[in-house]
């Protein structure tokens, strides 16, 4: 199916003359209905009847493939051991095909053992049947996150300026590591690095960064041809979307100093939808303020950091049991699009009194953390909550895993969480 989209540039001259691109190519969507494999046959002949595989199998292949969620089932007659290794996804069977046509299991008869390898084959899906999972039941990333740039009239893609993701958005996605299993309606991008660390993720369907990112790859001996020997490390997932967003793309593969401006988000509506009752920011604030007579910052303050979520707003949005842990990490209200951060619970063997008056490098308020830790997603406040994690050779807060929050919470409401006054500390002092 071909696509076409109007595309007018306004003030005509030379930019108009530019040679522009569609951002987000539809897909072939031919055989999107169709089920893919995910079901691995291994068949292991028996020499004779009383031949007998070793007890190990089963954790021998789950140490194979330890990176994947499997299960498997094991069935034996006079003949052979058969196998079937179920994935939860397509892309896992993919990734761990090679690591299973090396296996090797030992076999027992009579006294004697030797290791055998097996037939290797690919279940495939009965002709006609339907995919048992869709992306369906998942959300389309929140974008909002990042800018409101999504939700206004879209630019045209440019092939000279729009080469390059810019290294902002891939820093802040990057906190929340997406991937196909959390978001519907995302893509994979190549990640490419040079010999000095700089790295760089092209627009796929732009010709002019295909075309540069292939000369980059060419290999040089001359330390002035900073263009060379770049290498392929790996692939993001990016929601399809940025794809199309002009100010998400820069024409240097090195990336940009300036700031994204922010698009006015006042004069358009969200387009997204979901299954869940959207967060009312207005009316969460109002609940927390007649159960807790506290001060709510208005402003977000360079000056001052998200930390972790208030107690008034944990106790909002989860149930605890008599000693204030979580009973559960789901929230009482599952809102549309909520992103997943980190949180930790404190020990129990850890008075909360010795807690009290903490200082942290880099801030100035010395602060009491609370028996949950809901914390901002950022890599500097992960890393001053190691410190918080561990003291002294202590253990004091246990990391209990991922949890929800409303995607809200990390736009324009400081108001929810503990903000803490920087200082003039210095990593080098």
């Amino acid at each position: 199916m071909k696509m076409s989209r109007n595309i007018e540039l306004n003030g005509g001259g030379a930019a108009a003359s530019l040679p522009t691109f569609l951002g987000c190519v539809k897909e072939e969507a031919k055989t999107s209905h169709l089920a893919q494999p995910t079901q691995i046959c291994l068949k292991f002949k028996k020499n004779s009847p009383t031949e007998k595989y070793s007890p190990s199998l089963e954790t021998t292949i789950k140490g194979r493939v330890a990176s994947f969620p499997i299960t498997i089932d094991i069935a034996e007659d006079t003949k052979a051991v058969k196998v079937i290794i179920s994935f939860k996804r397509p892309e896992d069977l993919e990734k761990a095909k090679g690591l299973l046509k090396t296996l090797e299991i030992p076999f027992t008869d009579k006294g004697k053992t030797a290791n055998r390898k097996p037939e290797f084959s690919v279940v495939q899906p009965k002709k006609g049947e339907q995919k048992e999972e869709s992306d369906e039941h998942l959300e389309p990333f929140p974008l909002d996150i990042i800018g409101y740039h999504h939700r206004g009239l879209l630019e045209p893609m440019l092939q000279p300026i729009h080469k390059f993701l810019h290294p902002s958005i891939r820093r802040m996605l990057s906190e929340f590591q997406i991937d196909d299993s959390t978001w519907r309606d995302l893509c994979k991008l190549a990640v490419y690095q040079c010999h000095d660390g700089d790295s760089c993720v092209p627009h796929p369907n732009n010709p002019e960064s295909q075309k540069e990112i292939v000369q980059m790859q060419q290999l040089s001996t001359d330390s002035s041809e900073i263009r060379k020997n770049w290498k392929n490390t790996g692939f993001i997932w990016m929601p399809k979307k940025i794809l199309e967003i002009p100010a998400y793309w820069i024409s240097n593969c090195f990336g940009a100093v300036e700031e994204i401006p922010q698009h006015n988000s006042e004069s358009t509506v969200s387009s997204q939808v979901s299954r869940y009752p959207v967060f009312d920011p207005s009316m969460f604030l109002r609940s927390l303020r007649d159960r807790d007579p506290i001060s709510f910052d208005s402003v977000v303050s360079h000056e001052r950091q998200p930390f972790w979520l208030k107690d008034s707003v944990i106790d909002e949005l989860y149930e605890k049991d008599g000693k204030g842990n979580l009973m559960s990490k789901e929230p009482k209200i599952r809102y549309a699009q909520m992103i997943q951060v980190n949180a930790y619970q404190k020990h129990s063997r850890i008075d909360g009194e010795a807690l009290s008056g903490e200082s942290l490098p880099g801030f100035e308020t010395k602060v009491t953390p609370g028996n949950i830790l809901i914390v901002y997603p950022s890599r500097t406040i992960e890393s001053l909550v190691q410190r918080l994690s561990v003291s002294r050779g202590i253990t004091r807060y246990n990391y209990i895993g991922k949890i929800l929050i409303p995607h809200q919470f990390l736009t324009n409401m400081p108001d929810v969480w503990v903000n803490l006054q920087r200082s003039s500390y210095s990593a080098s002092h």
